[in-house]
């Protein structure tokens, strides 16, 4: 079974189907936060920072939160209603997960493209091929934990699909290694 051919049915089956490029906060599924007196929680906000070896002209470096980016289809109909993240897992999984991860107020995200219908389904082709190329080849080289981090991380596995489709990509740092 494929995943367009999913999406196909679907769409066909009178479902909205909407692709979303997201970027946030990288947090590695830490969602600190502290009891109130109130028996409400407040959130902390905790990142992970990388430095870019960009410099000012003042010799500071440009340390900036490091981001997880990936592709949401969203999906509402009469038969099922549900969001997918595809994405490269620090667990070696490229593919779909549930997308019902932590969401922090201080942490919202933003949508850097967005597409429906039959647009959408154009993204689900390129995933269709592009999850089993990048599984096969951690696997067949015997990589760790998926190739996390020597093929790629999630910046990589979104920017090969979205320069395939659109020949450019807003993806930064591509950290994969080309060897």
């Amino acid at each position: 079974h494929r995943f367009d051919d999913f999406i196909e049915a679907l769409l066909g089956a009178g479902h909205k189907v909407t692709c979303k490029l997201v970027h946030h906060a990288a947090v590695f599924g830490i969602g600190l936060c502290a009891k109130q007196p109130d028996a409400t929680f407040a959130n902390i906000p905790v990142a992970c920072f990388q430095r870019t070896g960009f410099m000012s002209e003042d010799g500071e470096e440009a340390v900036l939160p490091i981001h997880h980016s990936a592709i949401i289809f969203e999906i509402h109909g009469p038969l099922l209603s549900c969001s997918l993240e595809f994405f490269h897992s620090v667990n070696g999984l490229v593919g779909f997960h549930p997308a019902d991860g932590m969401r922090c107020p201080w942490n919202p995200g933003r949508v850097l493209r967005s597409v429906s219908g039959a647009d959408a389904l154009v993204w689900a082709h390129a995933l269709t091929l592009c999850v089993p190329v990048l599984n096969t080849y951690a696997s067949s080289c015997g990589l760790p934990s998926g190739g996390y981090g020597l093929v790629g991380v999630c910046t990589d596995s979104v920017a090969l699909v979205q320069h395939a489709i659109t020949g450019a990509t807003d993806e930064y740092p591509c950290v994969g290694r080309a060897e």
